[in-house]
């Protein structure tokens, strides 16, 4: 079978082993090929299933589910699987087809007995995927009499390739062949609540105590991903700067001349000038001036002097790591990996030991405190070297380790996988520390985003194992599925199909949304030269995500993602970004708010000048404050500068925090240098403390030299209060950063924002 052959269809993937017709039903060798294919996947089904653990069965389920494999066996050697007639074009899932035949599920169910189940399934819901039916109380009831789990069987479920309705050439290479007319959104979108804008609120909830591991030592988060899922508005918070990269924008649109040492300087970058005459002499005044704002200023400095190895920088943060004060021991350890200062590695290790040497350091009589020990793991993965590899190791096995330290362990060898030599090494160990279940799970769902930084085959190959075979627990399953955004290098075939059969049937929705979320993160990366515009994986994208914003999925609840998924898909692929528009402008206007929401900033992603009208006409929506700030953000991110004042009005007269901040945030996606003054005087005049927030965010994003007076004077007044100072500090630290993308921006990718550590979720909120 040639490529179209092998991908049409397979993006709406079977509830067990469904299939699609073809044009010319009844050819022997696409027969063969088509039952070859669904009896490969059944191998693989089977050979994964018995090894997995069953100690959690009693005697009774461990004999049904040795039933169940064997009629699975079965079924598997007859070669009778469902036909699809009805939908044309996709693979829909059928518990019975027209012919009577059972699809795997329903032929091993109906064999333990459960045939008036199998009957009310197929009248109520035949063409639904287990995962949309998770409430169907007596399914859940038989799958776990039958030793089964819903992960058990979402794998059974497929993927599987088969015969495709449509061939090569019945196919118009055209975009509006391929997306066909505009679909009615869904109805009923149940809505998520959101945090306070502008706020440092929580990546995650308090855990209770039975969220807690035994034993561990140390606190976990709660996952945040309930019944509903992940939250998009805090993914896009977490990662709006990696993927907006206004400081490039901004910059490209300015001349270039010669520095002092012959470089290529941006016009209005901060200079070596500027820095050692104004900046940072200002900031080491406030390290020395005021005890409150002292840390704030040292990692700033920290953030501008990277790789310096600035003595006075070292001896300052050696006096912090020894105050009474938690904040500021915590902070200065930080601050020491932000600088990523060689000079820091034999304390921190030290500290991270618990040491002799690392308590007499921090004045300790006993133990170092874990959580100082686990900030340590964090600055050594930032500044370490090949030595620090083994005692990171060590305190990641050590039993004795909170669960707090041991998630720092491994965010920290997962940063220095980019950069020494015995890489292998600590791929290695972090797989072992994937598959070791007698660490905390909230511990192995660190390790995905850490193996992801690697970039190694094998660390590729054990993520795309766990989403293939719905491998649990969810927590470690979903990071898995996020991590893949930044492991793989492309989107080919084989994992567009993994990720599909996730996005649509894995139990667990988080684990579903990021991996959606994944498929456009990584059509996003891939350059346009190597995914051909008029290619079957392309069009095959665009029916995957027609289907998905036209309420043709069963999950509502994830809209929100699919639309910022296919935004991505669409700003890389400019032929496709009109039917994206005109279904994100129809869930726009017609679906609830949070829907409509992200929506709208989905139409913001797309970067469509077509959709600067309706984002325009959005922003007059008073009864719907989310929207109006997530509109005024879109126009930022659309490029559409004819906004400008009405932006600047509404982040200064906005009837909203929210509708504030959001269009404090639109102005700096704009890029214009122009309104560097605007967001000055903004911010001088401004009592809303989001919108201090967002312009101190934006200023520092724009890395405009302009900025400079402004910030070190608010910063040094006295007369401000503490969070208006603080806000200034951090602004002053990222505006002056060396690196297109800031430090934080690093620290957060591909992690899961769901499960984060204390430590993390620390690091998360404050920058």
């Amino acid at each position: 079978m040639n490529v179209l052959n092998g991908l049409l269809g397979f993006l709406l993937l079977v509830i067990v082993d469904p299939q699609v017709t073809g044009t010319a039903p009844g050819k022997a060798e696409d027969d063969a090929v088509l039952i070859a294919e669904k009896r490969a996947h059944l191998d693989a089904v089977l050979a994964e299933l018995p090894g997995r653990d069953t100690s959690h069965l009693t005697p009774e389920q461990l004999a049904a589910r040795q039933v169940s494999l064997e009629k699975l066996r079965e079924y598997r050697d007859e070669g009778r699987f469902p036909l699809n007639l009805d939908f044309p074009g996709r693979r829909m899932p059928y518990f019975i087809d027209a012919a009577g035949t059972r699809c795997a599920m329903a032929y091993v169910l109906e064999a333990a007995g459960g045939g008036a189940l199998l009957q009310r399934l197929a009248s109520e819901a035949n063409h639904a995927y287990v995962a949309e039916i998770p409430d169907d109380a007596e399914l859940l009831a038989w799958i776990d009499r039958m030793g089964l789990t819903l992960d058990e069987v979402a794998f059974i479920q497929g993927p599987s390739r088969s015969r495709p309705l449509i061939r090569p050439t019945d196919v118009p290479n055209t975009p509006e062949a391929t997306w066909g007319g505009p679909m009615p959104g869904p109805s009923v979108i149940p809505s998520t609540p959101s945090a306070p804008i502008g706020a440092r609120t929580p990546v995650s909830a308090p855990a209770s105590p039975a969220d807690r591991s035994a034993g561990s030592g140390g606190n976990t988060r709660r996952s945040r991903a309930a019944a509903a899922g992940a939250s998009w508005e805090l993914w896009w918070q977490l990662h709006r700067d990696q993927l907006v990269e206004s400081r490039r924008t901004y910059h490209e649109q300015q001349p270039v001349t010669p520095s002092r040492d012959g470089q290529q300087a941006l016009a209005w970058s901060p200079t070596p000038e500027s820095l050692r005459d104004e900046l940072i002499p200002a900031l080491k005044r406030l390290a020395t001036m005021n005890e409150d704002l002292a840390i704030d200023g040292l990692v700033a400095l920290a953030s501008i002097e990277q790789n310096s190895d600035d003595p006075w920088l070292h001896s300052a943060l050696e006096q912090f790591v020894s105050l009474p004060s938690r904040e500021h021991r915590e902070y200065a350890i930080l601050a020491w990996g932000v600088a990523k200062q060689a000079s820091a590695r034999p304390p921190l290790r030290a500290i991270l030991e618990n040491s002799s040497p690392g308590r007499e350091l921090l004045r300790e009589r006993e133990q170092v405190p874990a959580r100082l020990r686990a900030f340590a793991a964090l600055s050594l993965g930032r500044c370490g070297s090949e030595e620090d590899v083994t005692p990171l190791m060590n305190v990641l096995f050590d039993p004795q380790s909170s669960t707090d330290l041991q998630s720092a362990c491994i965010v920290g060898l997962g940063l220095l996988s980019e950069r020494t030599s015995n890489q292998r090494e600590i791929v290695r160990q972090l797989a072992r520390a994937l598959e070791h279940d007698r660490l905390p799970t909230v511990v192995r769902a660190h390790v995905p985003a850490a193996l992801a930084r690697s970039n190694d085959p094998a660390a590729l190959a054990l993520l795309t194992d766990w989403v293939a075979k719905f491998r649990g627990p969810h927590e470690i399953r979903r990071a898995c599925a996020l991590a893949l955004a930044e492991a793989a290098p492309s989107l080919d075939a084989t994992l567009l199909e993994i990720l599909v059969a996730q996005s649509r049937r894995d139990p667990d929705p988080a684990a579903r949304q990021f991996a959606i979320l994944t498929i456009g993160r990584l059509l996003d990366r891939q350059p346009l030269e190597s995914a051909s515009e008029s290619g079957p994986l392309v069009r095959q994208l665009a029916r995957f995500y027609g289907d998905g914003l036209s309420g043709f999925f069963r999950q509502p609840a994830d809209i929100p993602w699919i639309a910022l998924s296919a935004a991505l898909f669409g700003r890389r692929h400019p032929d496709h970004r009109g039917p994206i528009r005109e279904r994100l402008v129809h869930l726009a206007r017609e679906a609830p708010e949070d829907v409509r929401s992200a929506a709208a900033l989905s139409l913001g992603i797309l970067g469509d000048e077509k959709a600067h009208e309706v984002l325009r006409g959005l922003l007059d929506q008073k009864t719907a404050p989310k929207l109006m700030g997530y509109a005024a953000e879109a126009l930022g991110l659309a490029g559409d500068r004819s906004v400008s004042e009405r932006l600047l009005q509404l982040c200064l007269e906005g009837t909203s925090d929210r509708i504030r901040y959001q269009s404090a945030l639109g102005l700096g996606a704009l890029a214009d240098p122009r309104l560097v003054p605007n967001l000055l005087r903004a911010l001088a005049t401004t009592s809303s403390e989001p919108v201090r927030a967002a312009v101190s965010h934006v200023l520092g994003q724009t890395g405009d030299r302009r900025a400079l007076p402004f910030l070190i004077s608010w910063a040094l007044d006295a007369s401000k209060d503490t969070e208006t100072r603080r806000r200034s500090i951090g602004a002053l630290g990222r505006l002056a950063e060396p690196a297109e993308q800031s430090w934080t921006v690093e620290l957060r990718r591909g992690y899961d924002f769901t499960s984060a550590s204390d430590t993390m979720q620390t690091v998360l909120d404050l920058f």
